[in-house]
């Protein structure tokens, strides 16, 4: 009788629980991200309405300071899952009036951005 046949494990196996586990992990991870997108999106929707704000984006140049343009550093972007996810790059946000307790806060959700006051 010939002995039985040694098995072995591939390399790539895994078991289905983990799979469950790395796919949630990635959930997880995704849905933050895509958090994190909308709140930047709410903020600049609700700063845009208060007229407080003037917002530009990178490459655009504030009209009366064109020397106010985004320079080009790719260390400012937001990282690719939220660049594919919508988010945007700002340039310059340009205040309109002095800034409030909550203007302060939503502010602080873009630090790529360079800020200028004219009031």
């Amino acid at each position: 009788m010939p002995p039985a046949p040694k098995h072995t494990r591939r390399w790539l196996q895994f078991s289905l629980g983990t799979m469950f586990v790395v796919v949630t992990v990635l959930g997880v991870w995704l849905g933050w991200e895509l958090n994190v997108v909308r709140s930047r999106k709410n903020a600049l929707a609700e700063m845009e309405a208060s007229g407080a704000f003037e917002i530009r984006y990178q490459g655009l140049s504030v009209p009366g300071f064109p020397h106010v343009v985004q320079k080009g550093s790719d260390a400012r972007r937001p990282p690719w899952i939220r660049r594919m996810l919508g988010d945007e790059r700002l340039g310059v946000m340009v205040f309109r009036r002095p800034l409030t307790e909550v203007d302060l806060e939503r502010v602080a959700q873009f630090p790529e951005a360079d800020f200028m006051a004219c009031y």
